[in-house]
């Protein structure tokens, strides 16, 4: 058997007191409570409220106790806005121009939308600025995409890649927008889109996207493109939040519709707790850290307004162990007994034959109780140590019940019967 030095490449440390914070993964002996103890990180998704009206291919931003949803498609394109306050939604600000496929950045209060699709115009150029309580309109993006992908705040942003359809086509433009206008800045190294974008204007991740690198991971540092690690599996119609060194992205189309969510630290993408629904299509509270986010809209393939938060913590574990309690004052076996760690009972037993004697346990040590009437073992059990019963056994009918201090004979069973199974009170 491997060591945890073999496997971890570290010791055990001793420590008098537990340390405040850990890493996942780390352990630690408490020599002042002779215990062994490590953290542990849980990472899940858990239901809130869904969207007042549901919608798919739409945009996101905010945090998950401030995020906004963004237009979208019911059908048909919308120009609906909701925002979450970390239980519920409540209607915010109607767009301008209503479409679907469009990205979101920034905060709540001051949040931004570009590009997408409109019923008469299949790739949009307009931006939108959200001030918490309405929308204005930005300056233009330099040619219309949908399915584009975006990061950043509302006076320094993003647009990459997306696609129009004079003729069908995927981009790999990229422009960064200054409060006012856009300019165009280093394209991406490949065109695409359906991928969702994270980070700042300078430190940016675009993440998965069409086929056929749909696990591609390209960085942005304002200037020039790299490639990062690739996703474990890679999707389309993603939603994503964080930074380019704490990230995460979940949900898509792989084509299957995926409940994956996987985190990034800057080098590696790590698969954690699951998505309850698979959806594409879905948007994220884009500014939310990799460890608090919130995931909403979609289709799964009906239209949802499900939203379901991401939380991760640091629970501390202790390793449990068995340790030596006193004997029981009868040796024998085949008895039964139920019961607590400090209020246990057992009766009965096969060897050296029928045995009627009971016993009770308080934590500590074994207490001869009153016999039972019918010695016996092999039997069914259940209830606490004062109201307990001792069904059949030893192939018989008897039952009786226990008060805490003697065994009454009660109605027999209709079939004698022994090593059956038994339960409740």
């Amino acid at each position: 058997m491997s060591t945890y030095r073999e496997i971890i490449g570290k010791k055990i440390k001793t420590v008098s007191s537990d340390p405040s914070t850990g890493i996942d993964g780390e352990m630690w002996y408490n020599s002042a409570t002779g215990t062994l103890r490590g953290p542990a990180l849980i990472s899940a998704w858990s239901s809130s409220s869904p969207m007042t009206t549901v919608r798919q291919y739409l945009g996101g931003a905010g945090t998950q106790s401030a995020g906004l949803s963004i237009g979208g498609s019911i059908p048909p394109h919308t120009g609906i806005t909701e925002e979450y306050n970390g239980s519920g939604w409540s209607a915010g600000g109607t767009l301008n121009v209503a479409r679907g496929w469009n990205a979101g950045c920034g905060p709540q209060t001051a949040a931004l939308t570009f590009g997408g699709e409109t019923p008469s115009v299949p790739a949009e150029d307009a931006t939108e600025e959200y001030d918490g309580s309405s929308w204005t309109n930005g300056g233009n993006l330099n040619e219309g995409n949908y399915a584009i992908m975006g990061a950043g705040i509302q006076t320094a942003a993003m647009a990459a890649g997306g696609a129009s359809d004079s003729p069908p086509t995927n981009k790999s433009t990229v422009a960064e927008y200054d409060g006012s206008s856009w300019t165009n800045v280093t394209s991406m190294p490949t065109s695409f889109s359906y991928g969702v974008g994270l980070g700042l204007q300078t430190a940016a991740n675009i993440v998965g996207g069409t086929s056929p690198s749909s696990n591609r991971n390209l960085e942005y540092d304002g200037t020039n493109w790299t490639t990062g690690g690739n996703l474990n599996t890679g999707r389309q119609g993603l939603g994503g939040s964080g930074i380019t060194t704490a990230g995460l992205v979940f949900g898509g189309t792989e084509p299957a519709r995926s409940t994956k969510t996987e985190s990034y630290d800057g080098t590696s993408w790590t698969e954690t707790g699951d998505l309850a629904t698979a959806r594409g299509g879905i948007a994220g509270a884009m500014v939310s850290p990799n460890s608090q986010s919130v995931a909403f809209g979609g289709e799964t393939p009906s239209i949802t307004g499900a939203t379901e938060e991401f939380n991760t913590s640091i629970n501390t574990i202790t390793p449990a162990t068995f340790s030596s309690g006193n004997s029981q004052n009868l040796s024998t076996y085949n008895r039964v007994g139920w019961g607590t760690q400090s209020a246990a009972w057992v009766a009965g037993g096969t060897f050296p034959g029928n045995k009627d004697e009971s016993e009770e346990y308080n934590g500590t040590s074994w207490t001869e109780g009153n016999n039972l009437n019918t010695a016996r073992g092999y039997g069914g059990a259940g209830g606490p140590q004062t109201a307990a019963i001792f069904s059949c056994g030893s192939r018989t009918t008897n039952m009786e019940y226990y008060d805490g201090s003697s065994w009454s004979n009660q109605t027999a069973c209709p079939t004698a019967r022994g090593s059956q199974a038994a339960g409740g009170t």
